[in-house]
């Protein structure tokens, strides 16, 4: 399964956050997620992007490259983008309650990708092999989804901290973060 969109938007009232991605194969995902999920995933996946960056190029610098790759997304990405959802529902018509997130090493594509196991309420597990630049899509979602939510589980990384503009969003209740 190979992501090509993420969306997302915290849920105030049950106070998670639901994440929908569709995939090359016109099929979507739809998960909910907690506060301690998001916190795995977000813990975990700045380590596997600098791992998955000494892959490719071996050297002391990886966590510099990767913190520049980083700043260079969240620069770049739009926030505003219309989600395409999927004709398929991968998981079924409800959104599924992921409740344990744990990375491994994967390979996608043939380079050097993390794999996200994902533990859902149904017993099922989801494994996605996510490329470096997905996986940091994925965190920097997250993140800001975080953010909206109050959750206070990592700092916010945006230009703002580094003395330019932010493009973060600044509302906490139901907004979409594409």
């Amino acid at each position: 399964m190979t992501i090509k969109q993420f969306n997302g938007r915290y849920l105030p009232q049950p106070d998670r956050v639901l994440v929908k991605a569709n995939t090359h194969s016109d099929e979507e995902i739809s998960l909910f997620m907690t506060r301690r999920v998001v916190r795995q995933i977000l813990a975990g996946g700045e380590q596997k992007s600098v791992e998955l960056e000494a892959a490719q190029r071996p050297g002391p610098a990886s966590a510099e490259v990767v913190r520049f790759q980083r700043e260079a997304l969240l620069q770049t990405t739009d926030f505003k983008q219309p989600y395409q959802g999927a004709t398929r529902q991968a998981l079924g018509d409800k959104p599924e309650l992921v409740l344990d997130a744990a990375y491994g090493a994967g390979h996608g594509q043939g380079k050097p990708a993390s794999e996200l196991v994902l533990s859902l309420r149904s017993g099922r597990k989801l494994t996605l092999q996510l490329a470096q630049p997905t996986l940091q899509a994925l965190c920097l979602l997250l993140e800001q989804l975080q953010g909206q939510a109050q959750w206070d589980l990592v700092p916010l990384r945006t230009p703002a901290s580094a003395g330019g503009p932010s493009n973060a969003p600044s509302e906490s209740s139901g907004r979409t973060v594409h």
